[in-house]
């Protein structure tokens, strides 16, 4: 084989690797955006119930002092 054409392939195999990283790193970054709105969500949600659990807990002390 010609070293042209040789060097020609070595470009051509680098493209392809380079494409692949750029897939990659667009994938990494979709879970990452993923796992974070799952996780922020995750946060919203046991917010809520620890809200609503003092609540009823607040509510069920409020009831009791009542009855003393």
């Amino acid at each position: 084989m010609i070293s042209e054409e040789k060097e020609w392939l070595f470009k051509d195999e680098i493209i392809k690797v380079s494409k692949d990283e750029k897939s990659l790193k667009r994938i990494k970054d979709m879970n990452k955006d993923i796992s974070r709105s799952f996780q922020e969500e995750k946060d919203c949600s046991n917010t809520a119930e620890k809200e609503k659990s003092l609540k009823e807990k607040s509510s069920k002390e409020e009831r009791d002092a009542l009855m003393l």
